[in-house]
């Protein structure tokens, strides 16, 4: 069917029944009746064509939100994590299988580098999106690299509003992801509080105090952060002093140190509303990476490079992994980060032999 053949049909047939039946003259009537015609279109082509080929936010194609998806990829990918695992995947589901949820999802995720703070994050946007983190409805703010400036917070604070205002406009079922909260100036995140309180309608205001009428609770806000790092390793090492097993922990052991932890410490999160006004739901600990964990990760990226590795590549990858004296040597301080390019080097040095 000729889409815009019928449009332009649908207009002339629009202003010969108006000049018929109405007293407006034929300039008003020809205009009113090319909008309806072109508003017709638009809703037309928005709901076939467009969204097939773009993405489109209230489409099940775009947002699959699958979180049997994600539950996979945390039973394959993360490792040492069963807090986060747990934490995460219920609060996930509750809240998408809430037609009305009371309040936007917020999470904060804190240990140290290397743990999966952002590999989880990665694995959400990829189960929520059919586009994954490329997604037009994934947002991700650097605090290292956007917020580097103490004296620009009130520029800092207008640029985040502005573009959470715009993109829960453009879709309510948002994911919006702060890395490097620690790096951030005092302050920043104060500016979050009207889009994470409780309640249907929030008093959303633009740069112009016009106010602005937004669905605010559907959105997803995940912090990640080093802050709370220390204390959630020193009560782990307590655990372990005492006879205790870490898979036998819970949030509830390490929630309370984090929020003090993170408040406390300077950084984005020090002194914020978002804590002092409760609107964090869950505080999930990151648990240091034992030796048994690096090996898994180190595993999982040699499969991904369809190279079976002996025990010495493994013990090779190994030799790079620092351990923590501190903790009886049994965390390494950066966790699996900066291991995948040392196992690439190591694959290709391995298949130039053959070549």
């Amino acid at each position: 069917m000729n889409i815009k053949r019928s449009v332009v049909t649908l207009s002339l047939w629009l202003i010969y029944y108006f000049q018929e039946t109405s007293c407006f003259d034929p300039i008003t009537i020809g205009a009113g009746a090319v909008f309806t015609a072109g508003s017709i279109y638009s809703g037309f082509k928005y709901f076939t064509n467009d969204c097939k080929s773009n993405e489109c936010c209230n489409n099940e194609n775009w947002i699959k939100k699958d979180m049997q998806a994600l539950k996979m990829a945390m039973n394959q990918r993360l490792f040492g994590q069963h807090i986060a695992h747990t934490t995460v995947l219920a609060a996930m589901t509750s809240h998408i299988n809430n037609p009305e949820p009371k309040k936007a999802l917020t999470m904060s995720f804190h240990g140290l580098p290397g743990s999966g703070k952002n590999y989880l994050s990665s694995m959400i946007a990829n189960s929520y999106f059919t586009k994954g983190e490329n997604s037009k409805y994934y947002h991700f703010f650097n605090g290292r690299t956007e917020f580097t400036n103490d004296q620009h917070i009130d520029k800092y604070k207008l640029s985040i509003k502005k573009k959470i205002i715009d993109s829960l406009i453009d879709c309510p079922n948002s994911i919006f992801v702060f890395d490097e909260v620690d790096m951030m100036p005092q302050g920043v995140l104060n500016v979050l509080v009207p889009f994470l309180q409780y309640g249907k309608h929030q008093n959303i205001y633009n740069d112009n105090d016009q106010h602005i009428d937004i669905k605010t609770n559907n959105a997803i806000y995940i912090f990640l952060s080093n802050t709370g790092s220390h204390e959630i390793i020193n009560t782990l090492i307590k655990i372990w002093e005492n006879g205790g097993n870490r898979d036998n922990t819970k949030l509830s052991d390490f929630e309370n140190i984090i929020t003090m932890g993170a408040f406390n410490e300077i950084g984005g999160f020090k002194n914020s509303h978002t804590i002092s006004t409760n609107l964090i739901d869950h505080y999930v600990p990151f648990l240091p990476m034992e030796e048994k964990h690096i090996k898994r990760c180190i595993e999982i990226e040699f499969n991904d490079k369809n190279y079976k590795p002996s025990d010495d590549d493994i013990n090779e990858v190994m030799s790079y992994v620092t351990f923590d004296s501190s903790t009886h040597n049994l965390f390494a301080k950066s966790g699996c980060k900066r291991l995948s390019l040392k196992i690439a080097t190591i694959v290709y040095q391995k298949r130039d032999k053959f070549l």
